[in-house]
This record gives structure tokens, C-alpha cells and sequence, in this order.
């Protein structure tokens, strides 16, 4: 129809509300850390990829991300859920941002970035999700903002998570009923979030068994 708006789970959100909506969403699966660190790769235009449990939520992630960097716009490569077909499009070299469905996040995107060391990889959920948030930083690294703008914008996004009013209904696909408003957060805006762990995919592969059962990347 000619509504205007996007259904979600629990109704429909008009297109103004839905950037809103989405960056909300990205901040409850990324945490206040992670959603910096995403934003400081987009506006380098750097390829960033997604892995997460459920389609919904990279979609939310990725959609949140972009409506971050208004009013600049991503011109690269978007597919918030990379279809099997297309895996290929991992080695495009230009800026992309896609998301991959994975049973175990972490160890996909540990072995993404281990493939694809240019690549800005980043398992999301969080426990809400049923994972953990995990960075694999790229190579060559990212150029971080300054300092100061950076601890103010992750205490800003800290404090706008800690005084969200309770996810909506159409937050309980994503979150899996994990509350969203009242996480806590110490003074300084991640203090008390849940850490964010930041791995290199060379140490990982190094790290697992190398007995364990191989686990290839849902792509």
C-alpha cells in the first residue's frame, strides 16, 4: 500500500521513525564501544561485515549504522544479509557493508577476518542475543577519532541507552525479551557496559583446537 511506513514485528514504524527505531536497535546488539568503533569504520569507508544469529538484527545493525553517519550518506556496496550466492563479493575491493546469518558469530567472524584481514568484522548480539560482542580490528588499522569527541560520543550513546524507556515490542524479535532501556553505565559511558572484547583473527586461529570440528562461514 501507500502508507509510508516499514512493518516490524508489533506494527508499523513511518519512515521517519524507522532511522530512530534501527539505531536504537544497533545500540541494544552493539553497545555503546562497538556502534563507535562501526561508525569510525563507515566514515573511513572502510568494508565492514556484520555476523549475528538472526537476520532481524543484522538488519537493524546495519540500517542503525547508516542512519548514524547522516547527514553523510554510504555509497559503497549494502546488503545486510549477504545471500550464499554472493559470498564472492567479500574480495570486492570497494567500501561494503554486509551482514552474515551465522550459528556461532564468533567463531565465523574470526575465521572472516582471518580470510579477509582488510575487513572490519564484528560479531553482534551481545548476551541478549545469545552471543558475545567480539571486534576483529583490520589491517591496515582504523584511524580513531580524537580522543575527547570520542569519549563524549560514547558517553552520549551510553547515556542515551541508559535512559531508554523500555524496548517496544518490535525491539523482542531482536533481543530475544532482553530489556533494552535502564543498561548501566559508569560516568565515563562504558564503564559498566558488557565488554567489549576485541580479538586478532590471527591469535583466535591460533587459539582454537586443532581437533575441533570445522565451522564454515554461512555464506
Amino acid at each position: 500500500g501507500g502508507g509510508g511506513g516499514a512493518r516490524v514485528a508489533g506494527g508499523v514504524v513511518g519512515m521517519e521513525g524507522w532511522g530512530d527505531w534501527s539505531a536504537a536497535a544497533m545500540l541494544a546488539l552493539c553497545g555503546a564501544e562497538l556502534s563507535v568503533l562501526l561508525c569510525e569504520a563507515a566514515l573511513q569507508e572502510r568494508s565492514v561485515v556484520l555476523v549475528a544469529r538472526s537476520p532481524l538484527g543484522l538488519t537493524s545493525a546495519a540500517e542503525g549504522l547508516l542512519h548514524c553517519l547522516a547527514p553523510l550518506q554510504w555509497a559503497g556496496g549494502y546488503l545486510p544479509v549477504l545471500p550464499d550466492c554472493l559470498a564472492d563479493m567479500l574480495h570486492a575491493p570497494v567500501p561494503l557493508l554486509f551482514g552474515v546469518v551465522s550459528a556461532d558469530p564468533e567463531a565465523d567472524a574470526a575465521r572472516m577476518s582471518e580470510e579477509h584481514r582488510d575487513l572490519v568484522v564484528a560479531a553482534v548480539g551481545g548476551e541478549a542475543a545469545g552471543g558475545e560482542r567480539v571486534f576483529f580490528p583490520p589491517d591496515p588499522p582504523l584511524l580513531p577519532l580524537p580522543s575527547r569527541s570520542r569519549r563524549q560520543l560514547v558517553w552520549a550513546l551510553g547515556e542515551a541507552s541508559a535512559n531508554a524507556p523500555p524496548s517496544p515490542a518490535s525491539l523482542s524479535p531482536i533481543l530475544g525479551g532482553a530489556a533494552f532501556g535502564g543498561l548501566p553505565f559508569a560516568a565515563d559511558g562504558c564503564g559498566e557496559e558488557e565488554p567489549l572484547e576485541v580479538v586478532d583473527a590471527r591469535d583466535a586461529a591460533e587459539a582454537r583446537s586443532p581437533t575441533s570440528p570445522h565451522i564454515s562461514p554461512h555464506l
